[in-house]
């Protein structure tokens, strides 16, 4: 047997120095139903729920985020919350090896609005369909509303990963970078004309791309959540906004009742990707391979 004394101390690290782990409440796991495949062979059928990793860099963990010592490296969704970002004023300016240790489906990057235009140079970050910038008091808020969305269990309406995709253009090599408005409470037709205005301020800074919008709600404010007034306030949100593709739900048992609207730039290809579609049609040769973070062995 292999004993590793930092593996050993990270198992046993306070919640307060953690800073990875899953998104993954009780509340939201399916029971499914049972089907019977043969005599005494009952078994329980359930939707497949996407995995979500969250990585937390420059703050704590979210309290909804779980701390785990071990990790799949291939998770549907890495969330990286990314609230400072000291790399990019060194001299290489590349990111930390714990952003490359995974191979998400997905990764989406939730970040202080003040790195905004810090992002972009090579090596900065790894590649990323969404990058989503918010005030520092909104990060929490925008990250757990994507972190449920991207569960896919939680979600009222009929919506999913691939919507996300449709509606942003993200896709393939390509990114799209967002920034987020946070509005307490439910959503109704005076809320609609608040995020109305503030969608006519974001388009004339270029986020003219598919909006995201998406309603948290603690459970004793469930009851009082109606589609009709829902609706009323996507119809005032969208009155100026018709030609953009819009992506709606809710989702319910949260600790928190609160909107968070998403609106979108065209995709782009970053500067990384467009280093790597050189190396590949032979226009460059220096390409680095990230560097391989091996396994531990425990048995």
């Amino acid at each position: 047997m292999i004993r590793n004394p930092n593996f050993e101390r990270a198992c046993g690290a306070d919640r307060s120095q953690r800073s990875v782990g899953l998104y993954d409440p009780p509340r939201a796991r399916m029971r499914g139903e049972e089907v019977v495949f043969g005599p005494d062979e009952i078994v329980r059928v359930r939707d497949a729920i996407g995995s979500v990793l969250v990585q937390a860099i420059g703050g704590p963990l979210p309290d909804w985020v779980r701390p785990r010592a071990i990790l799949d490296r291939c998770p549907t969704v890495e969330l990286v919350l990314l609230r400072a970002a000291p790399w990019i004023d060194e001299q290489d300016g590349r990111c930390p090896r714990r952003l490359l240790a995974l191979s998400p489906l997905l990764r989406w990057v939730v970040h202080n609005a003040a790195l905004e235009n810090r992002l972009n140079g090579e090596g900065a970050l790894p590649h990323a369909s969404l990058r989503v910038s918010a005030e520092d008091g909104d990060l929490d808020t925008v990250a757990l509303a994507l972190a449920a969305y991207a569960r896919g269990n939680e979600r009222l309406m009929g919506c999913d990963l691939s919507d996300i995709a449709a509606a942003t253009g993200a896709g393939g090599d390509l990114t799209a970078d967002g920034r987020a408005v946070v509005v307490a409470g439910q959503g109704d037709a005076e809320v609609g004309a608040r995020l109305r205005d503030a969608l006519g301020a974001l388009t004339a800074e270029g986020y003219s791309g598919g909006r995201l919008l998406l309603q948290l709600l603690r459970k004793r404010d469930f009851p009082t959540f109606t589609l009709e007034r829902f609706d009323a306030c996507i119809t005032a949100a969208c009155a100026d906004d018709a030609e953009c593709v819009w992506i709606v739900t809710a989702m319910p048992d949260h600790d928190r009742t609160a909107l968070a609207l998403i609106a979108f730039r065209p995709p782009h290809a970053t500067a990384d990707a467009l280093r790597i579609r050189a190396f590949r049609e032979g226009r460059r040769t220096d390409l680095e391979v990230p560097p391989v973070v091996q396994d531990q062995a425990t048995d």
